[in-house]
């Protein structure tokens, strides 16, 4: 008997080692193909990503290549104050072509700092019939300089002209903002 309970606990010794083999071969097996699934997800993950900033990077660059063409028309459109010192001839010039009688009044100016546009602010009358004064505001939004009209008040005469008022700005850049094109 001695031999057969030496083979007994010797087989299940070997099936418990066998048994505990097969567990950990599972558990093993399970955790690799866990692992495995994750990195596969992550591999996918980076792939989009990857996608997405090679994506975001393109738009940056057409962002940047139309941002500096923009800017160069808006410096363009937007003059030095210098520019600016025949502006009360330009409204007299457009008023007198609209047939009317023209008053312009410098306001004030805001000084063009860093990035941000200077103005000048003016007080603009005309006088003559209304629909002189309609096409005269026509005119006024094509203007050439980059500029804002704050109020307009129409008053009408009894002689049959009306009096139109208005108050505006027009914006200046500064001539150190000439080259930057960001």
């Amino acid at each position: 008997m001695d031999f057969k309970k030496k083979l007994a606990i010797e087989l299940g010794i070997t099936a418990v080692l066998i048994v505990g083999l097969l567990s950990g071969i599972l558990v093993f097996a399970s955790k690799l193909k866990s692992s495995s699934e994750e990195m596969s997800s992550l591999r996918k993950e980076l792939a989009l990503r990857s996608k997405s900033l090679n994506s975001v990077a393109a738009l940056r660059s057409e962002y940047d290549i139309k941002v500096k063409e923009r800017m160069k028309t808006l410096i363009a459109s937007v003059p030095v104050k210098d520019q600016l010192i025949n502006i009360a001839k330009d409204f007299q010039l457009i008023s007198s072509e609209s047939g009317l009688q023209s008053s312009f009044t410098f306001v004030g100016e805001t000084p063009a700092t860093g990035d941000m546009l200077g103005r000048v602010t003016f007080k603009l009358s005309e006088e003559g019939s209304f629909e002189k004064l309609v096409d005269f505001i026509s005119v006024l939004q094509k203007f050439h300089y980059l500029s804002s009209f704050d109020s307009f008040s129409l008053l009408r005469k009894q002689e049959g002209n009306s009096v139109l008022a208005t108050q505006g700005n027009i914006y200046f850049r500064d001539q150190v903002n000439l080259n930057s094109s960001k």
